[in-house]
């Protein structure tokens, strides 16, 4: 596994001057990860002197190796954090990273800072899980380029409903309390297994599609009228003066 997010960060060192580090992403880190599972990776880049005095865009960028090697300068990656989206935040937890040695003492201050920066706000975390859960549900059946094989095997794909089941485990797990590290590996990953194998057919998916996205509608309610609104802004103070040192060390 290292070896293949090292590839991927060889790679994108032939393309820009400076990454930061690269990190895997996906179902490895969730422990659902089959021998057929894709290895993703996001990678952090420093922009150019070019970039920073003509004002270009931030680098966003997907390479297909075949398998996603994505690479945001560290600024938008810093702005995903703070929307609370687990597919960005789960980059703080896995163990496959590489990391740029000038970085090193950066990625250890963002260790530290994480279980904060995955709490920085209940309600933005709340919308956002829910938000994704909605968006598994509306493409449960939908023709999308990437599913029609699975569409015409099954009448549906049994990624979605997969994910969407593994969104429920997670933002039930997090409004209980339990760490983070822990809740990004689901507590029913033998039944959600099965469900990403398409075992289910077209009326038992269904089912379990529709009664998971009114639970999700329901528990968003809830949750909304119940929990903290605001934001930990000392999370905030800590990505203004990280992204400035970062800057300092690299570019001034």
């Amino acid at each position: 596994m290292v070896n293949e997010v090292q590839k991927h960060h060889d790679f994108l060192k032939d393309k820009y001057s400076t990454v930061l580090f690269t990190a895997l992403y996906g179902s490895q880190n969730y422990n659902l990860a089959t021998e057929n599972s894709d290895v993703d990776t996001r990678s952090a880049i420093m922009p150019d002197k070019e970039c920073l005095i003509f004002n270009k865009d931030l680098v966003t960028k997907v390479y297909e190796m075949p398998e996603h090697a994505e690479v945001k300068d560290i600024r938008l990656l810093v702005k995903n954090w703070l929307k609370q989206n687990i597919n960005f935040i789960e980059v703080l937890y896995t163990k496959e990273v590489v990391v740029d040695s000038k970085f090193k003492k950066f990625w250890d201050e963002l260790q530290k800072e994480r279980d904060n920066i995955s709490h920085y706000s209940l309600i933005t975390t709340l919308n956002s899980t829910c938000g994704m859960l909605r968006e598994k549900y509306y493409n449960f059946e939908k023709m999308l380029p990437c599913q029609i094989d699975l569409i015409q095997t099954y009448g549906y794909s049994p990624k979605q409903l997969y994910h969407e089941l593994r969104l429920k485990d997670f933002i039930t797990r997090y409004f209980n309390g339990e760490p983070y590290e822990q809740i990004l590996v689901p507590n029913n990953r033998d039944f959600l297994m099965e469900v990403k194998s398409g075992k289910f057919n077209y009326d038992e998916a269904k089912k379990m599609a529709d009664e998971t996205v009114a639970w999700s509608e329901n528990f968003l309610a809830e949750q909304r009228n119940k929990i903290n609104h605001e934001v930990n802004v000392k999370v905030e103070k800590f990505f203004k003066e990280w992204v400035y040192d970062i800057f300092e060390t690299y570019i001034f």
